[in-house]
């Protein structure tokens, strides 16, 4: 991404954001909010420009590739006692054309998501969590291509709704252990199978208006002078 940016044309500009979000028992964290400091309540929003949305999350300006890998570096850090977390890294990107005066927006996600438990485990009592369970259900029903289902109930399926129903092109990568104990559980490849049967419409461009734009700049400011003087 910043290779193209840097080789591309004089009369585009670009801003990079960062942000990272932990997801665990169906609670958020904002992996990038200042370690000591109040946490921001996050909620979750369908903005008909930049999709899923979680607000309250912090964006972080970057400019180069190692910087955001040491940011990266820095905010992974899940503590082992987090059970089954799911990890949600997304890189947006905002160019302004200077000749036209048109903006695009765009955002790459990357979606880590916990696993299923192993076979032994259930056999011991222990189920998934309700978020998974509900994403597959989800899953299926687009695979069959049923009625749109419903992405409320569960943060999980509410993240992900704009990569399994919306303006987006979703890659999914399954991983699967090679031990023939794995072979018990065949969750995982249930849910790849129906994953790659889900249609997705091709992504359109998403342009921001020009008060959309304005509206921005007028944030940003504020948000500036706010901190210059202390507030």
């Amino acid at each position: 991404i910043f290779e193209r940016i840097d080789g591309g044309p004089e009369h585009l500009s670009h801003e990079v954001f960062l942000s990272a979000l932990l997801l665990a028992e169906d609670t958020m964290k904002d992996l990038f909010a200042a370690e000591g400091s109040h946490p921001t309540e996050l909620s979750i929003t369908n903005d008909p420009t930049y999709g899923s949305r979680v607000l309250g999350l912090r964006a972080v300006a970057v400019h180069t590739t190692s910087h955001a890998q040491s940011l990266l570096t820095e905010a992974l850090h899940v503590p082992a006692s987090v059970e089954s977390p799911h990890l949600f890294i997304s890189l947006a990107v905002r160019s302004a054309n200077s000749e036209t005066g048109e903006s695009a927006v765009g955002k790459l996600t990357f979606a880590d998501l916990a696993g299923s438990r192993s076979a032994g485990a259930k056999q011991d009592g222990a189920a998934d969590a309700p978020s998974l369970t509900a994403l597959r259900q989800v899953v299926e029903n687009l695979a069959k291509g049923g009625k749109r289902p419903g992405f409320e109930g569960f943060k999980l399926t509410e993240l992900l709704q704009e990569a399994l129903a919306g303006n987006s092109k979703t890659i999914v990568i399954v991983t699967l252990s090679p031990q023939a104990s794995a072979l018990e559980n065949t969750a995982t490849l249930t849910f790849a199978s129906s994953a790659a049967n889900v249609s997705i419409k091709s992504p359109s461009k998403v342009k921001e208006s020009l008060q959309t734009a304005l509206s921005k700049a007028n944030a940003a400011m504020g948000a500036l002078a706010q901190h210059a003087t202390g507030g």
